[in-house]
């Protein structure tokens, strides 16, 4: 049995974009024993979840370990899913708390990746306040991957919620956590540990 590795988007963001197509590229190059899989997320949070849940569910057991990587909104959504199923997540830059950020998006929203028009409403923060965790549980499930140069998120605010959490920081860089394809190894070494070459 083999390793599945979901990765799940941020906000307003591809399921195809340069820096997953290098990360599942370098995982398929460097670890055959893991299945990398990036699905295109709904726009609308709540649905969103349910996709990755669904996969979760689904491939259970098929698998000797599922892990998740989540990028900004991304890893508000793979924080709760990996508590709420007792996996282990890697969190790129993080989205701390989701419907604070969700707000500045109150209304009509295009998706330019998609180019799908949707609205955000008081159901979608509700739902994003329900799955918040005011205190992080078993902070050992999470790798916190971070950039100082993030011009999105303030880092400073994801490095005292995962405050004990083993974490990558560094200088420079940006919201999209430039070269992370570089970081491989470290990743899946955190999420299977075993896994080999």
């Amino acid at each position: 049995m083999g390793h599945l590795l979901i990765n799940i988007h941020g906000f307003l963001s591809s399921h195809q974009s340069p820096k997953v197509l290098a990360l599942g590229d370098a995982i398929r190059h460097r670890f055959p024993s893991v299945d990398f899989v990036s699905p295109a997320l709904p726009d609308r949070p709540k649905d969103a979840v349910a996709v990755v849940e669904s996969l979760i569910t689904q491939h259970a057991d098929q698998y000797k370990t599922i892990g998740l990587i989540g990028h900004s909104m991304g890893a508000y959504f793979a924080t709760c899913l990996a508590v709420r199923h007792q996996l282990k997540a890697v969190l790129v830059n993080p989205v701390v708390r989701g419907y604070e950020i969700m707000c500045e998006f109150y209304g009509p929203v295009h998706n330019p990746h998609t180019g799908r028009d949707f609205e955000i409403d008081e159901t979608d923060i509700d739902y994003l306040v329900s799955i918040y965790l005011e205190a992080l549980p078993e902070p050992w499930r999470f790798l916190l991957m971070q950039q100082l140069g993030d011009e999105i998120v303030d880092p400073a605010v994801a490095k005292e919620y995962y405050r004990d959490s083993p974490r990558i920081v560094e200088q420079g860089g940006n919201h999209d956590f430039a070269g992370l394809e570089n970081h491989t190894d470290e990743i899946v070494h955190f999420l299977f540990g075993e896994a080999r070459l």
